[in-house]
């Protein structure tokens, strides 16, 4: 039987992706520099919280009063005007690698074939080919914004 937790992680992100679409309707379409100024869009404090992070489950009683960025297990890293760049990321969950783009989508992606990039101040996934005979090596082949 398959795990449901990566498969909720990835519902708690979507959830999220659509708070910001929301806040940034609501806020001259500019994204949200945290994630406790758009606790209004959000239900509850639990869909910050990755289902496999056991370290931050006692965090999911907590009301948003109580509620502070760094207590999220999803890394968010919205720019204001990330609407304008769909392919960029807005939060991550380390446990998973799952991560959602400003466009709302949720991508899984396997960290042996993706990684992150820098580019303009924003971060990208960029996919990767391993070397022939040599695993630490890679040669990128997906330039992000492509």
């Amino acid at each position: 039987k398959a795990d449901p937790e990566p498969i909720k992680c990835v519902n708690n992100l979507k959830q999220l992706g659509l708070a910001v679409r929301i806040w940034a309707g609501d806020n001259n379409d500019k994204y949200p520099s945290s994630l406790v100024v758009m606790s209004n869009e959000l239900s509850t404090v639990k869909v910050l919280i990755c289902p496999s992070d056991t370290a931050r489950q006692p965090y999911t009683s907590l009301k948003f009063g109580q509620f502070q960025d760094a207590m999220s297990s999803y890394t968010f890293q919205a720019n204001p005007d990330d609407e304008k760049y769909p392919e960029c990321i807005v939060a991550k969950c380390p446990i998973h690698h799952n991560y959602l783009l400003a466009d709302g989508s949720v991508q899984t992606v396997n960290p042996d074939r993706v990684r992150e990039v820098q580019k303009d101040g924003r971060t990208y996934l960029q996919q990767f080919d391993p070397l022939p005979g040599t695993p630490n090596l890679y040669v990128p082949h997906v330039q992000p914004g492509q």
